[in-house]
């Protein structure tokens, strides 16, 4: 009995990346003209039924900004089925964007798709440069049936089962053979169908039915009107052979599935992260090129996710204003620069440098909803409650006043993190008053060590005013604004004869928007001062001054509130002591500089584990592009700095040490123009016996690294800021921590899982299409560990890491920067051909300044303690000073609580339902935890949701102390809306 005919979906498509090697609005003119002729072609041609485009909705809005008038069109194209949207908004880079912002991209992909009518259910993400490990239990919990992608996997079939680490299955459609195995489809039916029968044998022999898929499209294609004719033409030829169709990706997964009946189930089950290069480009190097995207979106994603989504939720549970369309807005410009061409840094220099106005517009969003919610959350509270004792006045009590500032204010602290966190922070405070400051207060009442870093009394004007300049004075204050500035206090003094006053008036340094009302005492001044022939007029600005303390044990995702208690005196300007050391401790650690090489000892006080060596920085040769990161083949790698450092402890008190090291490597400018084998440097040249080459002659570049490592009393990490002054091209730099545990084993922070990675095994590169690489992605920390100690490296926006085994232990390196001059070359050593067009890109070579922040972390048998520092590294506390209020909730408390430790807590949110909030976490444990949720404000039940947040069972009420329990499976991600 003969085979049956190959069924054949052919699924029109283009994939649209927004910006890569052109600018995106040049890329949008574009899509326009594509999306014209589509349209064009589908209302004139009833056989081209289907297009999809690219599973991202974000094509939809820049099209039709341009051509509004094709709204109606394109609705009705989605509604009837012809054209696929969705799910996505953008295709993002998994790996470097975080597991939230996937979340909200989908969102607000599913909300996209609700206007217009349907979204496909299949998780289409063709090009990513590989896929995180829970994606299939992210894709399934916004309702998607299956995911379609091409890397990532090898020799897999092209129908297969993907699990996640909490064991959830997702069907996947492995595109094998590409997302373009149709593309340019050749207008010959002769040879159309050479074409396809080409794609038959390449495909057949890997399904498990007689169904195949073929994808017509590829980067920034035009649709191809000639389509139906030749799909007729083909099956007129393979009649028999072959039946094609043009179709849908997800009319061709139903058919598959029911093809598969039964079958399915025994399907191959493939596990994890898919960062496998055997047959397409993983291109890791984009994990650290133009690290600078890499740190502002990590900047931008903590601004949103732990401080202006919750405070924003709390505010509006608590009655307040709902700021949850802000909220979006800053998310819709942040998604714009997650698509993997733009956030992995891989495109043209004008791509990048447009990304810098959608960061700062975030950010500035973020700013805007984090200030003005903490300053309601702080009239929820009850700070007035905060014990202090009585004020006492100094000097003559003004015969008249209109006072509006000064007297005692309040410092709300918040920690955004999910451990209770100790840190020092800085805080602007409004001016205390002429001659006056303040006194730290806790909320017991007891005096916190403070230090002014900034304080003075800012005199706008002194004069002395005649009677009738005193009375055109009165009248200009009267409506509380004057010389462009606003009226926030006045006072007077009389003197007993009457014939002279003294007139202080407060203008605030910045515009508040409030407006005092000055007419009753202007009124009363015009009355009792008509006899005044002289006055001393002394005009202050109110600015702010700044305030540095250690803010202790403020609770998790939480605030603890302190006052600032007015009091005579005066505001001095204080800086640290320095110490005739070359090292700092506190009651966890001493930290010791060493003075030859600029590397660092830590000692743990705790377990007596000293870690000699750390944070020592090696510049390497790189003649890679912006994808991959390939070594000079005849390369000095630079590791010493090449004089003695120089080295400088400070004691600033309560606040803890500082122990600074600046020193310079010398390291060569560039890569050889001639064969870019070598680095330019003399000494290179020289020792290789090369003749002089004007070239080679040039001398080396001078890199200047400047480190401060800071403890804090109570703070079990050490902080490092590491400034860089890049002059040189063509090089890596990465900064080493060498450690005594022998492991070979790296546990990394990832996305919804804390994952182990092993080095790279052995392999036969002829296999491979690119060479597997020993760095990999983490997110906010990696760790080494033997069960007894370990060392965790914290990082701000520093995704790259590697694990390099040794005899003596295993040392971790962290990539700080990569610098290249192309976007792509055809002529690395550890992968095969282009990756991108051949531009140069200048502005990677990432010249200038760079500033980069990580924590070393310590730690014991338990892991989850080292977590802890390095959330709270992560999203430092964040202080705002405000009035004093007479509010409902504590002084100090938690308003939500996520525990035991190994639920890490990820997201709490504005509901999209309009009332509540999102509190969503994810068990990082192997094995299955019991936990428990508090909510530290009004709370009445939750409700299990999905991550588009539609329910999934029935509300649950809380317990007397507004908690409930729940068991989480291990790797789970548990989602709960709370009403």
């Amino acid at each position: 009995m003969s085979n049956p005919p190959y069924e054949i979906t052919i699924v029109s498509h283009t994939h649209w990346d927004r910006e890569w090697y052109r600018s995106f609005q040049e890329f949008r003119l574009q899509l326009v003209e594509m999306m014209d002729r589509l349209l064009e072609i589908m209302e004139s041609d009833p056989d081209y039924r289907y297009f999809l485009l690219d599973g991202q909705t974000i094509m939809l809005g820049d099209y039709l900004d341009v051509r509004p008038e094709r709204e109606a069109t394109i609705r009705k194209l989605i509604v009837d089925g012809r054209l696929s949207i969705g799910p996505w908004h953008i295709l993002p880079d998994e790996f470097l964007v975080s597991p939230e912002a996937t979340v909200r991209n989908l969102i607000l992909g599913a909300k996209v798709c609700a206007d217009f009518g349907a979204r496909m259910p299949i998780g289409y993400t063709p090009d990513p440069f590989g896929h995180i490990a829970q994606l299939p239990q992210i894709l399934a919990g916004v309702g998607l049936e299956a995911v379609a992608l091409q890397r990532g996997l090898a020799y897999e079939p092209t129908e297969l089962w993907w699990e996640a680490p909490d064991g959830t299955r997702i069907f996947t459609i492995y595109l094998r053979a590409g997302y373009g195995n149709l593309a340019w489809v050749p207008p010959s039916p002769q040879a159309f169908v050479r074409v396809v029968n080409r794609q038959i044998d390449a495909l057949a022999p890997h399904g498990h039915t007689r169904h195949l898929l073929f994808l017509s499209g590829t980067d920034h294609m035009m649709p191809q009107p000639e389509l139906p004719g030749l799909i007729a033409a083909a099956n007129e030829r393979l009649a028999g052979q072959a039946r094609l169709k043009h179709g849908t990706l997800h009319g061709y997964l139903h058919e598959l599935r029911e093809a598969l009946g039964d079958r399915a189930d025994e399907l191959p089950v493939i596990r994890g992260e898919l960062r496998n290069s055997q047959r397409y480009n993983l291109l890791p190097g984009v994990l650290s090129t133009r690290m600078w995207i890499k740190q502002r979106n990590h900047a931008s994603q903590v601004a949103l996710e732990r401080l202006a989504e919750p405070l924003a939720a709390f505010v509006r549970a608590l009655g307040g204003r709902d700021r949850h369309g802000e909220v979006w807005r800053a998310w819709r410009y942040l998604i714009q620069n997650h698509p993997h061409d733009s956030i992995c840094g891989c495109s043209i220099d004008q791509v990048h440098e447009e990304m810098r106005t959608r960061f700062d517009w975030t950010d500035q969003i973020a700013e805007e909803v984090t200030t003005a919610s903490l300053r309601d959350l702080a009239a929820s509270i009850n700070t007035a409650a905060l014990p202090a004792p009585e004020s006492v006045q100094e000097g003559e009590l003004p015969t008249y006043s209109v006072v509006q500032g000064g007297g005692d204010v309040a410092v709300l602290v918040y920690n955004p993190a999910q451990p209770v966190a100790t840190a020092r922070i800085e805080v602007d405070v409004p001016w205390p008053g002429a001659g006056r400051t303040y006194e730290l207060l806790d909320d017991r009442g007891q005096r916190v060590p403070a230090r002014w870093l900034s304080a003075n009394d800012t005199i706008d004007q002194r004069r002395t005013l005649t009677h009738d300049e005193l009375m055109q004075f009165i009248d200009d204050i009267e409506v509380g604004f004057y010389g462009w500035r606003l009226v926030r206090d006045v006072r007077v003094w009389l003197s007993e004869d009457r014939k002279t006053a003294r007139l202080e008036v407060v203008f605030p340094e910045y515009h508040t928007g409030q407006i005092g009302d000055f007419a009753q005492l202007a009124d009363t001044l015009r009355r009792d001062l008509r006899d005044v022939e002289s006055c001393e007029l002394t005009i202050y600005l109110a600015g702010y001054h700044r305030l540095a303390f250690v803010a202790e044990d403020v609770p998790g995702v939480g605030y603890r509130s302190y006052r600032l208690h007015n009091v005579p005196g005066k505001s001095e300007r204080a800086t640290g002591d320095g110490l005739r050391q070359r090292a700092i401790e506190n009651e966890w650690f001493r930290v010791e500089a060493d003075t030859t090489g600029g590397t660092l000892t830590i000692t743990d006080k705790r377990t007596g584990v000293t870690y000699s060596g750390l944070n020592r920085f090696r510049d390497e040769g790189d003649r890679g592009d912006e994808y991959n990161f390939c070594p000079v083949e005849y390369d000095t790698v630079v590791d010493t700095p090449r004089q003695s450092p120089l080295v400088q402890a400070v004691d600033l008190g309560p606040e803890g040490q500082t122990l600074t090291v600046v020193m310079e490597l010398e390291v060569p400018l560039g890569l050889s123009l001639r064969d870019r084998r070598f680095r330019v440097n003399r000494l290179i040249q020289l020792a290789r016996n090369e003749p002089e080459y004007e070239e080679h002659s040039t001398p080396v570049e001078v890199l200047r690294v400047t480190t401060t490592a800071q403890l804090v009393p109570g703070v079990g990490r050490v902080d490092i800021r590491t400034t860089v002054v890049n002059r040189a091209e063509d090089h890596r730099l990465r900064v080493l921590f060498p450690t005594p545990i022998k492991s070979d084993i790296a546990i990394a922070d990832s996305h919804f899982d804390r994952i182990r990675r092993a080095p790279i095994g052995d392999y036969d590169p002829s296999e491979y299409q690119e060479l597997p690489q020993p760095t990999a992605p983490q997110r906010a920390f990696v760790a080494v560990t033997d069960g007894e100690h370990g060392l965790m490296i914290a990082a701000r926006g520093l995704p790259e890491y590697e694990l390099i085994p040794g005899d003596e232990g295993a040392t971790l390196a962290l990539t700080l920067l990569r610098c290249v001059g192309w976007l792509s070359r055809e002529d690395l050593a550890n992968r095969i051909g282009h990756a991108g067009p051949a531009l140069a890109t200048p502005g990677a070579q990432c010249l200038g300044e760079h500033i980069f922040e990580y924590s070393i972390i310590p730690f014991g048998a338990d892991l989850d303690a080292g977590a802890a520092q390095a959330f709270a590294f992560e999203a430092p506390l964040r202080a705002l000073a405000v009035p004093l209020s007479a509010g409902t909730l504590p002084p100090s408390g938690s308003l939500v609580s996520v525990e035991p430790a190994a639920l890490v807590l990820t997201s709490i949110k504005p509901a999209e339902a309009g009332e509540g909030f999102i509190v969503r976490f994810y068990n990082s444990a192997d094995e299955a935890v019991s936990g428990r949720v508090t909510f530290g404000l009004p709370v009445q039940s939750v409700t299990p949701v999905n991550l588009l947040e539609t329910p999934l069972g029935e509300a649950r009420s809380l317990d007397g102390s507004r908690a409930f329990t729940v068991d989480v499976p291990p790797k789970r991600i548990v989602t709960f809306w709370a009403r």
